[in-house]
């Protein structure tokens, strides 16, 4: 295999030559989290890697709680689909940083109950 195919691949891979992936809810499920320097990138590379992409897609998405902003990983800002958030990194929340969960239970987003009957 050439360098060429492995780039080819790769591109292919994340979504940005060969997507089928028509909302941003789908890539950041698929992506798992996205992360950028600041909230525009993360919102263009989300936009990158979906068919027929806008802005106003990307951002309703944020602003009905479909995909999370959060400040976990890193000061930038992470985008997270929430049923993913809820999955695996809510638990490491409740021992590192509380008071997001307490703020997240308040809004409605995640309850301790249904972590519980998850298994965490």
């Amino acid at each position: 295999m050439k360098p060429s195919d492995i780039r080819h691949i790769r591109l292919a891979q994340q979504h940005l030559t060969a997507t089928t992936l028509t909302n941003p809810v789908d890539v950041v499920k698929f992506q798992a989290a996205v992360q950028a320097q600041d909230y525009y990138g993360a919102k263009w590379g989300i936009g990158q890697r979906m068919l027929n992409a806008t802005d106003e897609l990307v951002e309703q998405a944020i602003t009905d709680g479909s995909i999370l902003r959060l400040h976990v990983m890193r000061p930038p800002g992470t985008l997270l689909q929430q049923t993913t958030f809820v999955g695996w990194l809510s638990s490491r929340l409740h021992e590192l940083m509380p008071s997001v969960v307490t703020t997240m239970e308040r809004l409605g987003w995640m309850t301790l109950r249904s972590e519980k009957q998850i298994g965490f």
